[in-house]
């Protein structure tokens, strides 16, 4: 019995023995294989005084830029260095890095298109902003073997949009956040494009910088997701589509759709979005009121439609949306006296209503505005005093081009910038 029992415990010693050096080995030949990928793209590099410290003798996590965790490189960031190399390189030698996790080489000078290449099933964030990555945007479907992948920035590069095309981002279903302003994107088609066939999982999408025209379409996404919508500074035109406030948006928290041509009305039934915070439509041509239905809309934070054609009154229901800090109304036809009621917004930093056709006074309770910094009232119908709890509050006031009517105007040098 003795010698059954020592031979079982000699046996069980040798098995998890053989097992630890057969773990030691598979990890040691990780590391290895990882040491030579980032070697060998080191080795590419035109200036081979980069990266110093990155030698084959060191241990791969001591790498300037690397991120280990259990001794496996997990995240590279190598931002606003010169590599100067083509997409290719990347590909080949650091996305198909067995564990990597996140890849960011904002302003690296990375050149060339995305072709087909082995990813990292691991892969979840990339960012290739700032750099002269080129060719049609369909190469981004190329992306498609990184199946984890949540975040893709490829803003600021110059990629296009081919005149033929066909299929969406399917391959790419899995993105929670796209990244694609600041391209050489042209035509109208671009963001139906975009948002179709992939787009489930989808929060945030920006095109914004770039020239994509015709109408603001995302009819062609179902079930989004959407938090954070930015197709800024582009050629839009046509109306803010009913779309963005129905069931398709309803967790929208961004709005950013301006520096465009879009015309028309702001749609009453963006009152409809109970998480939006940020509204942002300023330099449009849009006309008519401000919808008074944006007083359910209680988590507003900024409103800025600056540069329109918007008439009629400051609405009141906005006396409701009490976390705005930022109201910006400037450069419109608005009328009617500058509401009482917006001295009980708390949290007001930013008040622009210059360039209108406000009438009457200037009322007191803006001085009760306690994070009140910057109050531009310039070039409006007002007249009557400047009340001094404004003065003592805001940082930045601006008054000229109205009647003044009060003493204070001889101490106004010393408050107004």
């Amino acid at each position: 019995m003795k010698t059954f029992l020592s031979f079982l415990l000699s046996a069980t010693t040798f098995f998890s023995f053989f097992s630890l050096s057969l773990e030691a080995s598979s990890a040691s030949q990780s590391l290895y294989r990882e040491i030579h990928q980032l070697i060998s793209f080191k080795n590419v590099l035109p200036d081979k005084n980069l990266l110093p410290d990155w030698s084959p003798n060191k241990n791969p996590c001591t790498y300037d830029g690397v991120t280990c965790r259990d001794d496996r490189v997990t995240s590279i960031d190598l931002s606003s260095k010169p590599l100067n190399v083509g997409f290719s390189a990347v590909a080949s030698s650091l996305l198909s890095l067995t564990g990597l996790e996140s890849l960011s080489l904002s302003d690296s000078h990375i050149n060339g298109s995305i072709t087909t290449f082995k990813c990292s099933p691991s892969l979840t964030t990339l960012d290739l902003s700032r750099n002269s990555i080129s060719g049609p945007v369909t190469t981004l479907s190329s992306l498609g073997s990184c199946i984890g992948l949540k975040h893709l920035n490829v803003s600021s590069n110059t990629l296009d949009f081919p005149a033929k095309i066909s299929g969406g981002m399917k391959k790419l279903s899995s993105l929670e956040v796209l990244d694609l302003s600041a391209n050489s994107l042209s035509g109208d088609n671009v963001v139906g494009w975009a948002l179709s066939d992939g787009c489930e999982a989808l929060k945030h999408f920006a095109i914004s910088g770039n020239k994509i025209s015709g109408d603001v379409d995302v009819s062609r996404c179902v079930n989004l997701d959407l938090r954070y919508l930015s197709l800024a500074a582009n050629k839009f035109t046509g109306e803010i589509p009913e779309i963005l406030s129905v069931a398709n948006c309803s967790e929208l928290v961004s709005l950013h759709l301006s520096f465009n041509y879009l015309s028309g009305t702001i749609p009453s039934s963006l009152g409809s979005l109970s998480k939006l915070r940020d509204l942002k439509l300023w330099m449009n041509m849009l006309e008519g009121e401000i919808p008074q239905e944006l007083m359910y809309v209680n988590t507003l934070e900024t409103l800025i439609l600056d540069f329109n054609d918007l008439t009629g009154e400051i609405p009141s229901g906005l006396s409701n949306c009490t976390n705005l800090n930022w109201i910006s109304l400037s450069n419109n036809k608005l009328t009617g006296q500058i509401p009482r009621w917006i001295g009980r917004l708390e949290n007001l930093a930013i008040l622009k209503l210059s360039n209108n056709s406000f009438h009457g006074n200037i009322p007191a309770e803006l001085g009760d505005c306690r994070s009140l910094i910057w109050l531009d009232l310039n070039t409006n119908n007002l007249n009557g005093t400047i009340p001094a709890e404004i003065l003592v509050r805001c940082r930045i006031c601006l008054f000229s081009t109205w009647v003044i009517t009060s003493s204070l105007v001889r101490s106004l040098t010393r408050w107004v910038i």
